[in-house]
């Protein structure tokens, strides 16, 4: 199995993490590591490349968050050398211990735990392999982070890009919010050298650049076959759990506010100074 890794760094710290996913899905297997980050951290450098001498490491500008460079990378390689891509980032941690997407709480470090479950274990990777043999699938995440398309990017605004990209929606119209996934490579094919890095602007929230958003969900969109949990698991009833739990007690904690909600009635409230 001959296998394209990319990691984006942004956060230095949560390297270790990614480092023992890593583990797990270069055991056994031909792997080109390409790892990308905004600053030259010379002790992180040092690190990873103990952890693996023959990484690709590249120092680019903070544009388009871990979008940019996956499409930066995607552009540079022949994926017909490749059976799989793996994608990972350091996501951090949800200011709020509290916060549903996809009717699942993923506050504080939830979200990125998800994310990266595909292969925190050796077993959890193994399954995931288990799955991309199948060929009615083409992408393995977790059905936490499994979504519909959502109202967060304009369908226009995705129509036009899927326009100006040459590119076919699944009929499944699936993403994995976060972009953290192993899928099979041919997938990202349709996208090579039709995105330029330069295209996206700085990283930051809220600064009207909806592209990044919109490549998230069109990374799932053209998967012509399904995005699968690497547990086997749709979530429907995990899901059902969850809502009704969340409608029965709510307890939300960010930066400002704490807050608590019994059958949807407020109950307490109090600022955080």
């Amino acid at each position: 199995m001959r296998i394209l890794s990319h990691v984006h760094i942004y956060y230095k710290e949560m390297w270790p993490e990614l480092q023992k996913c890593l583990t797990n899905v270069m055991k056994n297997n031909q792997c080109d590591l390409y790892v990308t980050m905004v600053e030259k951290h010379e002790d992180l450098i040092t690190d990873i490349k103990s952890f693996y001498p023959d990484t690709n490491i590249e120092i680019i500008e903070n544009k388009g968050f871990d979008v940019a460079p996956f499409i930066h990378i995607i552009n540079k390689v022949d994926l017909n050398n490749y059976d799989l891509v793996v994608k990972l980032h350091t996501k951090r941690n949800i200011d709020a211990k509290s916060f549903f997407i996809n009717g699942f709480n993923v506050g504080a470090d939830k979200w990125r735990k998800y994310l990266l479950n595909f292969c925190r274990t050796s077993k959890n990777w193994n399954a995931s392999l288990k799955l991309l043999e199948r060929d009615d699938v083409s992408c393995v995440s977790d059905y936490h982070i499994i979504l519909n398309q959502d109202d967060n990017v304009s369908d226009d605004y995705i129509d036009n890009l899927e326009k100006k990209l040459d590119i076919t929606y699944s009929r499944e119209r699936k993403f994995v919010a976060g972009t953290m996934f192993v899928t099979k490579a041919y997938v990202f094919k349709s996208l090579q050298n039709k995105l330029k890095f330069d295209e996206f602007g700085p990283s930051a929230r809220n600064n009207g650049d909806y592209l990044p958003y919109a490549c998230e969900r069109i990374f799932g969109f053209i998967n012509d076959k399904k995005i699968v949990s690497y547990d086997g698991k749709n979530g429907k009833i995990e899901k059902i759990l969850s809502l009704l739990s969340s409608f029965v007690y709510r307890h939300k904690i960010n930066d400002t506010k704490e807050s608590i909600k019994i059958l949807g009635i407020p109950v307490y409230k109090k600022k955080i100074k």
